[in-house]
């Protein structure tokens, strides 16, 4: 076990939060994760003393699985100044317990524990249903060029019905059938790594050893043994090659990116419509089509802006609305819904094309609304990246000066928001003329709490898959309430989407919440009131 060094002055202070917590290892981070002091049993674990941890990430101590649950995790830490244990578990596979406090003198950096848990409390390899960020991390380290030298699979599985009976159950249901689910799968699928897209869909990256009828049927009896519930109709999805057809190992992530978005969204049809039916060689021909009809619906002006409105709670007045693209009919293989466009877009990388078009738009609907309605863009942090996006947009700004103060702008994260030079830039720009930040489904990805950070938005959007449980999840309410306070103490002012309930409702207020989203308030609408 590595010693504390007695020429740290705050080694006192943190072996006294060490010794309270009780655990294997101590770490400090900062609020990005980043390890700054490390304090423990490393080599049993990680094979290196413990200074060798520092400026590692800490996510990077985790098993992929759980790596993507760290920025939750710090901003509930952040907001409430302490984490109660939670379940992780660590790279080499040891289940434990992670807590951590925010030591009064030291509000800048963040102590974890790790903790081992009693003997037989949980099973040392128990499986676990991924995420598809997880899964794209475990893919991404198991392609191996030159094409044709492994064996790496993902197979695509639909439960039609699933979904309606995973809602019905309790929390503790809902995560006990979760458990067998991920243990039916590997056992069919030895060495696979299962991971779950919606309550329907699911993925395993595996070697070869893995059929999709196999994992279909385990999950249908697995969720008849569970529930009772007969009837599941399961779709053999594909099975995907990740190595071989001349294809790189960028272009194998990416495809395989898309697929799993596609799969998630819609299904067998969605893998269809975007030329990923039999193998992910026909995203990359696709991608071009993809192109040229996003670029030929912006040419003829072939999408509308819909408005949703933004409510107080306290009176449920409307406070802004938020502008949603529409796309128009059909172009080339380009479907014709939101999120086939915006997809297109980036994969395509011409987000920046599409988001001056639609702030176009949306300007030219503020010129024509009440003076008192404001209106909320998104822009994707893809287009915020290119320093030529920045300069455009704020020429185009500067031709509408009267507008700007009627302005927010939402920074998406369907793309992973990166504060460097040009992303600063542009949103330093955007303030200094009076348009106002929101940062768009903050909890749902990795970057939001850096970004939140290093830039002070107005108003932080908490992501939606969170308010939809924040009634039925202890652990989903936590989150909410940490991020509200987190808010307030920072000055930004919380927006909760994707409300549908009055008991929703309720919990928000109680939570301190000020403004909501969603269709119990009203759906978008073609005009700004």
């Amino acid at each position: 076990m590595s010693m504390f060094r007695r020429d740290d002055p705050d080694a006192r202070q943190r072996l006294a939060a060490f010794a309270f917590a009780a655990a294997d290892l101590l770490v400090e981070t900062d609020p990005d994760g980043a390890i700054r002091f490390a304090l423990g049993a490393a080599r049993a674990h990680f094979g290196c003393d413990a200074a060798a941890l520092i400026d590692q990430s800490f996510a990077q101590l985790l098993a992929p699985a759980e790596r993507y649950a760290v920025p939750s995790l710090l901003a509930l830490l952040a907001g409430a100044g302490r984490l109660q244990p939670h379940l992780v578990w660590l790279a080499d596979g040891q289940p434990m317990a992670l807590g951590g406090m925010i030591l009064p003198d030291r509000q800048h950096r963040f102590c974890l524990t790790l903790s081992e848990l009693p003997a037989g409390l949980v099973p040392q390899n128990r499986p676990v249903l991924t995420d598809d960020k997880a899964l794209m991390a475990a893919a991404s380290d198991r392609v191996r060029l030159p094409t044709g030298a492994g064996k790496a699979r993902v197979a695509l599985v639909e439960t039609r019905g699933l979904g309606a009976i995973t809602e019905a159950l309790p929390e503790t249901e809902r995560a006990r059938l979760s458990a067998e689910l991920a243990a039916s799968i590997t056992e069919v699928a030895p060495g696979g790594l299962p991971g779950k897209l919606t309550e329907d869909r699911f993925a395993v990256l595996h070697d070869g050893g893995a059929d999709p009828h196999a994992i279909g049927r385990a999950i249908t009896q697995t969720v008849q043994r569970m529930t009772g519930t007969r009837g599941l109709q399961h779709t053999a999805g594909l099975d995907y090659a990740l190595e071989g057809e001349n294809l790189t190992r960028g272009q194998v992530i990416r495809a395989l990116g898309v697929a799993l978005g596609r799969f998630g969204r819609g299904g067998t049809r969605a893998l269809d419509q975007a030329g990923l039916r039999n193998s992910l060689a026909g995203y990359v021909a696709r991608v071009q089509e993809e192109a040229e009809a996003v670029q030929a619906m912006l040419r003829e002006g072939a999408f509308a802006m819909a408005f949703q409105p933004v409510v107080r709670l306290s009176d449920q007045s409307i406070h802004h609305y938020e502008a949603l693209l529409r796309p128009m009919g059909r172009r080339g293989g380009l479907g014709a819904t939101t999120g086939e466009m915006v997809a297109a877009a980036e994969e395509a990388d011409i987000t920046d094309a599409l988001d001056i078009a639609v702030i176009e738009r949306v300007l030219a609907a503020l010129a024509d609304a009440p003076l008192e309605a404001q209106a909320a863009v998104n822009i994707s942090p893809l287009s915020i990246a290119k320093p030529q996006f920045g300069r455009a947009l704020l020429e185009r700004l500067d031709m509408a000066p009267a507008l700007l103060r009627r302005l927010l702008v939402e920074v998406t994260e369907t793309a992973e928001l990166r504060v460097d030079g040009a992303s600063q830039a542009l949103l330093l720009g955007l303030r200094e003329r009076g348009v106002r930040l929101c940062l768009d489904d903050f909890g749902a990805g990795a970057a939001g709490f850096a970004a939140l950070r290093e830039i002070a938005f107005e108003f932080v959007k908490i992501d939606g898959g969170y308010v939809r449980r924040i009634d039925h999840s202890q652990r989903d309410r936590s989150l909410v309430q940490a991020i509200a306070l987190y808010c307030r103490q920072s000055g930004a002012i919380a927006v909760a989407e994707q409300v549908e309930t009055e008991a929703q409702t309720a919990t928000l207020v109680e939570l301190g919440v000020p403004l909501a989203q969603g269709y119990l308030f009203g759906r978008p609408g073609a005009r700004l009131r």
